[in-house]
This record gives C-alpha cells, structure tokens and sequence, in this order.
C-alpha cells in the first residue's frame, strides 16, 4: 500500500504539477490504499 501510494504520489504531480495537491491526493490514496489493503489481506499490510 504504502509503494501503491507513493506511485500515485508522483502520478498526481506529473498530472497536476501541484506539490501540494499532489502531497494531499497521495497522502489520502496512501490511506485508501492501506485500508483497502488491510481488509482484503486480512491486516498484513499494516
């Protein structure tokens, strides 16, 4: 999750070229991403 979410870190600044529009996006996707993670893995990925 936590790999997941810096990907999509540098995603959103490459798309929106916006340091800290991109920090929030992946921070929540980062969160979205362990969460989802967790549930499905039955909480190995925390």
């Amino acid at each position: 999750a936590l790999v997941l979410g810096m990907g999509l870190y540098f995603i959103f600044i490459s798309i929106f070229g916006n340091l800290k529009i991109a920090m929030v996006l992946g921070i929540l996707g980062a969160l979205a991403g362990g969460y989802g993670g967790g549930i499905f893995l039955g909480g190995s990925d925390y």
